[in-house]
């Protein structure tokens, strides 16, 4: 694996659409990519396939995510960040999620843009990211001034 992507989608905890990106030597590019939603597999492509980001050079086995450092999913990592204590009295209410390999030595983490209640709405707090092979949160970009009236 190199990446895994889940948009948010309002009020869900987890997205219903995640796309995969997956090293392949006899690719287009050195990759494929999946989309997959609840009932399977939804669309199949490889080679320029990046989302959100041009990408002009072909993938390397370097950026394959260590798949014995992926302890921790997608939500187990929202409930570590729920679980932090600076956090105590909001309800997160959505995230989107993107997984990707580490910098150098650091583990796999999962990158989350966190959304929260608000009185009746959701509202947009920042990022935070978790460690893919400990669950530890390890950065937050949160602005928690968003949630006063």
């Amino acid at each position: 694996i190199l990446k895994i992507q889940g948009d948010r989608e309002p009020a869900r905890q987890q997205p219903p659409v995640w796309r995969i990106l997956y090293f392949d030597p006899k690719a287009s590019q050195n990759v494929r990519a999946l989309v997959v939603g609840q009932s399977g597999i939804i669309s199949r492509s490889e080679g320029f396939v990046e989302w959100k980001k041009l990408r002009l050079f072909p993938y390397k086995s370097e950026e394959i995510v260590p798949y014995n450092q992926l302890r921790v999913d997608s939500s187990q990592a929202l409930e570590a960040l729920r679980a932090d204590p600076s956090l105590n009295g909001v309800t997160i209410t959505s995230a989107s999620f993107e997984l990707e390999k580490g910098k150098g030595a650091t583990p796999p983490i999962w990158r989350m843009g966190v959304y929260a209640q608000k009185g009746t709405e959701e509202v947009y707090l920042g990022e935070a990211s978790v460690s893919a092979e400990t669950g530890s949160v390890f950065e937050k970009k949160l602005e928690m001034g968003r949630l006063k009236e």
